[in-house]
């Protein structure tokens, strides 16, 4: 990589889930030594973190200071196959005695979890940069083109500098999803990127050679301290 700075991390020969669950581990077990009280971790959805997230809770970690949030969400129900907390749920929040908050609330419109999810960070996450809680760690993933959360590419999601949660319309696949902010996320303490592909591969190259505006990843990639990238 040109940009020496950056921090990637390459499972190589080992197994990208061991490995990447075991970056996890120690990353968490150095935060609980930071951080006092509640430790606000926001999660991705996706394949990718499913099975590092089961291997990652049979470690002995002390599961109850922690409070977990979704980084996006399909506007969909939690029983949706489709749902990014209800996949989540099914190998990780059932099995951990941490507190877990859905974008989606059961019998309500998404306009309003979203602003329920809105006050949630606010009552949850006492310390703050600026006017936004600052996350102890944000856990994102990064699809072909260069999409992060549900910001994607040409969307108007990528302008919004006020909001913290958002439902961001991606016309590319006549959807709408509830995401994260940029200012949010790059409030956050510390950023890890987790992919799998010789395509992404490529992008973090491209990204690091100075192409950052064609990708959304890019602007965290330029403008976030610290940020780690696991890659298989």
């Amino acid at each position: 990589m040109k940009n020496k700075s950056a921090q990637i991390y390459k499972a190589g020969k080992v197994n990208f889930d061991e490995f990447a669950a075991a970056f996890l581990y120690k990353t968490l077990k150095r935060i609980e030594t930071v951080v006092d009280g509640k430790i606000n971790i926001a999660l991705s959805g996706g394949t990718t973190p499913l099975p590092v997230l089961e291997k990652l809770k049979q470690q002995q970690i002390n599961w109850e200071r922690y409070n977990f949030f979704m980084v996006d969400e399909r506007c969909v129900s939690i029983e949706n196959e489709a749902s990014n907390f209800g996949n989540i749920n099914k190998i990780f929040f059932k099995d951990i005695p941490s507190k877990y908050f859905s974008m989606v609330l059961k019998d309500t419109s998404f306009t309003e979890s979203v602003e329920n999810y809105k006050a949630t960070i606010k009552g949850q996450i006492t310390k703050r940069v600026g006017s936004f809680a600052q996350f102890d760690l944000i856990l994102l993933g990064m699809g072909d083109d260069g999409h992060t959360a549900s910001l994607f590419p040409e969307t108007k999601g990528l302008l919004e500098e006020n909001e913290t949660v958002i439902i961001n319309k991606i016309p590319q696949l006549n959807a709408e999803r509830i995401t994260l902010t940029y200012p949010v996320i790059l409030n956050s303490s510390e950023i890890i990127v987790m992919v799998k592909g010789k395509s992404k591969e490529n992008i973090i190259e491209e990204i690091y050679s100075g192409n950052l505006k064609r990708y959304p990843i890019g602007k965290i990639a330029k403008e976030h301290s610290n940020i780690k990238w696991l890659i298989a």
